[in-house]
Order: structure tokens, then sequence, then C-alpha cells
């Protein structure tokens, strides 16, 4: 309701999509997050981690919705 509200159409992703959209865009990400693939990606995945978090500085607060869950997963 907010898009419409907003004057955004609603898109159907990984998280919102019913069959058989789903099914189709899952298929497209599948390969990816498969275990070897994940384990092989893992260095990447660790140094990135760090960088992430070295970028907090000396923040006593962050908001880790924003400097960290929504951008790990878009670079990895």
């Amino acid at each position: 309701r907010m898009y419409e509200e907003d004057g955004y159409p609603p898109l159907p992703t990984l998280i919102n999509a019913d069959e058989p959209v789903h099914k189709r865009n899952r298929d497209l990400v599948d390969v990816s997050f498969r275990a070897a693939r994940v384990k092989s990606r893992e260095p990447y995945i660790r140094e990135l981690v760090t960088e992430l978090i070295d970028r907090w500085g000396d923040e006593v607060q962050i908001e880790f919705m924003t400097a960290f869950a929504e951008l790990l997963p878009l670079y990895v």
C-alpha cells in the first residue's frame, strides 16, 4: 500500500513474489547460494565483513541495517 500511495508499483521480488514468478527468480540465483559456492567465497566475505565493520570507526552507535545488513548481500 505504501508504494501505491507514493506512486511506485509493487514489483515481485524473491521475498514477496508468488509462484511461478518466485521459482523463476529463485532459479536464477540458486547456484550462487550453494554451499560449495559460498565456501569458495569465504575469504572475500570475511574481508568484506571486516571492511564494513571498519567503516563504523569510533561510532558508539550505528544503524545496523543500513550500515551492514543491507550492504552485505549486495556485495556478496
